[in-house]
């Protein structure tokens, strides 16, 4: 398998070392004359593309740095590469190198813990389809601060671990913190095993550690949990730890150990299409982590709802109806991280695609208008979209009138004013005759805005399916009902009994009575053209006309 450096020479040949910068010749006559240090046709690109050339290394970490120390944009997708040593080199040897696509290389081992160095310079990382697993992506991110742009795309990820294990080696107040909560859990768990207890095991318990109580190494603080002032000590502690403690945000596991969670404040767009993720509660542990995050992609994810209490689409209320839980437009509540929404660590997004998720019913969208500042939506694919209640006209209809703060939807243009009006008039006309209780409650609020509309008139647009027509052939006339959706075919062969033509031989002018003495008859040509697409209407004439012969005459 070649390496890097292989791979360059294969492609651009051998290459000297480039140097950057520039020369002038100077004559004698005071003139300067520019040479540049390297022909353009045989220098390194700023855009290095390398797609496919079974790059299994790097190679040698001296000549990468000479031969591209000008390269800023590396793609390395669908090559070989499996160890991060060999990433690292590449990165090591690229020190103006802002973004590195290495999509379909297997990069499923671990990342080495002791890598020291960062790459401040790199903006974005595009690692789709290399099944990365979350610890190294964790170190990862840790050691690009500068990182903008994450492409996490198509690794099979059924669940998001953005928490490390708290390294007590490193932090005394982490250790201090984790040795309370173990015996805060421990002593929880006697206490939860106590209260099952039936009266007389309670009092056997009591009779067996008064007996033990000589025995001093058998006497723990958690036999003491029950005291209330032990616990309040060991809980006050862990707060003091927790304010004093420079690492990042805590949070606890299933097995109750404590975590810390792994936050990257640069990161602003997100690809995580193609991921078996489920549940809307595992995506919030993405905006926990990139609170600044403005452009998330989801698309291919089978999420069926954005409720993360219950992660099912609707929940019954006390009248057994089915209704949407509701959240704060706005989410100030959750600024004191009282109430966990859906929407509460995204307070930066502005676009969001959803395409091909499994959202099915219009809760969600209600939902999704509640991010605070999104924008720009992306929402094709859905089952929801399957329905054939509506058309696709009235679909989007009904979804810009749920979605008051969104400037695009589905890609093209801007929403116009004069199309979220109509919309959202639709929307209140296609809601006024329902029961109240399957209104939304967005329907309210278009009514304060547009008031109680008038249902729109019912208009037929569609022609009249007979007509009468006065029927003209020679120095007779007739008038007769005629069915519109009949073709000119069709009228000729009627009309043989009555004119004693044959369909083959039969002419048909059409006569506009409103424009009869401007233009004239118009010729009836076509014979699978129906009535109706001339406009015909009761008043109006046809002249039936006969072919002449065509005599040919031969010479004997």
């Amino acid at each position: 398998m070649p390496s890097l450096l292989e791979a360059i020479e294969m492609k651009y040949g051998v290459i000297e070392h480039q140097m950057y910068g520039e020369s002038f010749i100077e004559a004698d006559a005071d003139i300067s004359i520019f040479v540049p240090k390297k022909s353009p046709r045989v220098c390194i690109p700023s855009l290095l593309v390398l797609n496919d050339f079974d790059i299994e290394t790097a190679g040698d970490g001296s000549e990468i740095e000479h031969k591209c120390a000008g390269v800023e944009e590396l793609d390395l997708a669908m090559n070989k590469l499996e160890e991060w040593s060999e990433i690292i080199a590449i990165f090591e040897h690229m020190p103006r190198l802002k973004f590195a696509n290495l999509s379909f290389n297997t990069l499923s081992s671990p990342l080495n813990k002791n890598i020291g160095q960062q790459w401040s310079q790199l903006r974005s990382l595009v690692l789709n389809s290399t099944h990365i697993d979350w610890r190294s992506v964790r170190q990862l991110i840790q050691l690009l601060p500068e990182l903008q742009e994450l492409h996490l795309s198509f690794n099979d990820y059924n669940h998001v671990d953005l928490e490390d294990d708290i390294n007590t080696e490193k932090c005394e107040s982490c250790a201090q913190l984790q040795e309370n909560t173990t015996k805060l859990n421990k002593c929880q768990k006697t206490s939860d095993t106590r209260k099952n207890l039936t009266d007389d095991e309670k009092s056997d318990e009591s009779s067996t550690t008064r007996q033990k109580d000589h025995d001093p190494q058998s006497s723990t603080k958690c036999d003491d949990y029950e005291n209330k002032n032990d616990a309040l000590r060991l809980t006050v502690a862990n707060s003091h730890f927790q304010t004093h403690c420079q690492c990042p945000l805590y949070n606890k596991s299933e097995n109750g150990e404590l975590k810390k969670r792994v936050i990257h404040t640069n990161i602003k767009k997100l690809q995580f299409t193609g991921n078996p993720i489920k549940k809307w509660s595992e995506i919030c542990k993405l905006g926990k982590s990139f609170p600044n995050l403005e452009s998330l992609v989801l698309a291919d994810c089978p999420i069926e709802s954005l409720d993360i209490c219950c992660e099912v689409s609707s929940v019954e209320d006390s009248n057994t109806n089915k209704k949407c839980r509701s959240y704060d437009r706005t989410e100030s509540g959750c600024e004191a991280d009282e109430i966990e929404t859906p929407h509460c660590h995204f307070r930066n997004l502005l676009f969001l695609n959803l395409n091909c998720t499994a959202i099915a019913d219009w809760c969600e969208i209600e939902r999704v208008a509640k991010f605070q500042k999104l924008q720009c939506l992306r929402i094709q694919g859905c089952p929801l979209w399957e329905s054939h209640e509506n058309t696709q006209h009235e679909r989007r209809q009904l979804m810009i009138a749920r979605l008051p703060n969104i400037s695009m939807l589905n890609g093209g243009g801007a929403i116009t004013l004069e199309e979220r009006e109509s919309s959202e008039r639709a929307f209140i006309r296609y809601f006024m005759d329902k029961p109240e209780d399957q209104r939304p409650e967005r329907y309210s609020e278009l009514i304060a805005i547009h008031g109680e509309l008038e249902p729109l008139a019912d208009v037929d647009m569609c022609p009249e399916k007979r007509v009468k027509v006065t029927f003209t052939f020679k120095d007779r006339s007739e008038v007769r009902s005629v069915d519109v959706y009949r073709t000119v075919a069709d009228l000729k062969t009627k009309l043989e009994p009555i004119t004693g033509l044959s369909a083959a031989r039969m002419r048909l002018f059409y006569v506009d009575q409103d424009f009869r003495h401007i233009q004239g008859p118009e010729e009836m040509k076509y014979a699978s053209k129906q009535l109706y697409s001339y406009n015909i209407r009761s008043g109006d004439e046809i002249i039936v006309d006969q072919k002449k012969r065509t005599h040919s005459s031969t010479s004997t």
